[in-house]
């Protein structure tokens, strides 16, 4: 779905009028990332996804989400025993191949989550 909200947003070139919505900062800053991860507009972002899930696309995503979420949740566990490690590690040295291999790992993972986080909602 995800995909398709970022194509409908690159895409729409519309009238709009403004709109005032409250939600959490977090859910923002994950708007805004996503957003800007890929060239659109916080807003236009906002409406295609809304766009979608009125035009019935939910149904399709609440079924898709159901495969996602064991991989999800395969991803927070090893995203955890990584953090974990670096953590009895004292920390990560990104000028040792081992290291900077095992934080990118982490970012990858931590960017999976949050792309996936939002497959599932």
């Amino acid at each position: 779905m995800l995909d398709k909200a970022i194509k409908i947003a690159k895409g729409e070139d519309v009238e709009k009028v403004g709109m005032s919505v409250s939600m959490p900062v977090t859910l923002k800053e994950q708007l805004v990332t996503l957003a800007n991860v890929n060239n659109v507009s916080t807003n236009s972002l906002i409406c295609s996804i809304l766009k979608l899930v009125l035009d019935g696309e939910i149904e399709t995503l609440s079924r898709f989400s159901s495969t996602l979420v064991p991989e999800l949740e395969r991803l927070e566990l090893r995203k955890e025993t990584l953090k974990r490690h670096i953590d009895e590690m004292g920390g990560v040295d990104e000028k040792i191949e081992n290291e900077a291999i095992m934080l990118d790992e982490l970012k990858s993972i931590e960017n999976t989550i949050s792309a996936l986080t939002w497959v599932t909602i």
